[in-house]
């Protein structure tokens, strides 16, 4: 599954409007946004109106954010758990589906080497790097409980 992310900050009663009055809702919110953003919003309304594409799950969770420098390197560590997700298609609702399994997701991001101090605390708890992505195993979290009708 291919995901990528693209984001434009609009309110729980624009998103609502959205599905209900494209064209109003969309030029006020257009009014206020700039390069990318008007440009993300008018391909989302795109594939809104001219797909009727809609959204399949939300998701939410706790993000905790640490930064570390080491020399002239500054990490930033993310530990993101309380992972939950719905089938939901207004967004404006609170997910209620735990998806964690009781884990967390440890991310890391740094420029060039990682390091000792954060490769020593790796080693030491045999921490491992897999790709994860929230929104692919959420999806298939609530498939498992909403099965695609074919």
């Amino acid at each position: 599954m291919m995901i990528s992310k693209k984001r434009v900050a609009i309110t729980p009663a624009e998103w609502t409007d959205l599905f209900e009055s494209h064209n109003h809702t969309y030029s006020k919110i257009l009014s206020r946004l700039k390069e990318p953003e008007d440009s993300i919003l008018s391909e989302f309304i795109y594939l809104i109106a001219s797909q009727a594409r809609r959204p399949y799950v939300v998701v939410q969770y706790k993000r905790r954010a640490l930064y570390y420098n080491a020399g002239k390197e500054r990490v930033r560590v993310t530990l993101d758990y309380n992972i939950r997700a719905e089938k939901n298609y207004s967004f404006c609702k609170t997910p209620s589906q735990d998806v964690s399994l009781k884990m967390a997701v440890i991310e890391l991001k740094f420029r060039e080497a990682l390091p000792w101090p954060v490769k020593f605390v790796i080693e030491k708890y045999n921490l491992r790097r897999d790709a994860y992505s929230k929104y692919a195993h959420s999806v298939d979290a609530v498939r498992h409980f909403y099965p695609i009708s074919r």
